[in-house]
């Protein structure tokens, strides 16, 4: 003797609730996972040949000079992720990024960002005395 089965709706009941926590899971997670984020994308730059530093914050008065010299000299390009006011989230995914880029641009060319950044500052102050 068979049994009826009944249809499976625990799939299909209350779909838009299941779809708001889903929804609000991935939200969570999305922030959650910040610096995974960050490490993991930097991963596929370099791996592509792409170097990036991230960065945020109010730039010196020499950035742009140094952002030429390691762009012109090295192929590295500084990003600006975000102005004065920054989130830990934010933060935290410029550091899982930062981690392995910097790592690999110190790895491949050296110590380049901190010299770029040193040449331009002495050449900001020879050029615009106080």
């Amino acid at each position: 003797m068979d049994i009826p089965r009944r249809p499976r709706q625990w799939l299909t009941a209350y779909w838009p609730a299941k779809l708001a926590g889903l929804a609000l899971f991935l939200f969570i997670l999305w922030f959650a996972a910040a610096y995974p984020r960050g490490f993991v994308e930097a991963k596929f730059d370099v791996a592509r040949g792409h170097y990036y530093v991230k960065t945020a914050g109010y730039p010196a008065r020499w950035r742009h000079l140094a952002q030429e010299k390691l762009r012109d000299r090295y192929g590295i390009e500084l990003r600006a992720e975000a102005g004065c006011e920054t989130t830990p989230w934010l933060e935290w995914y410029m550091d899982g990024y930062n981690r392995v880029s910097e790592r690999a641009i110190r790895d491949k060319f050296g110590n380049v960002v901190d010299q770029c950044f040193e040449e331009a500052r002495v050449e900001y102050y020879a050029s615009h005395p106080q």
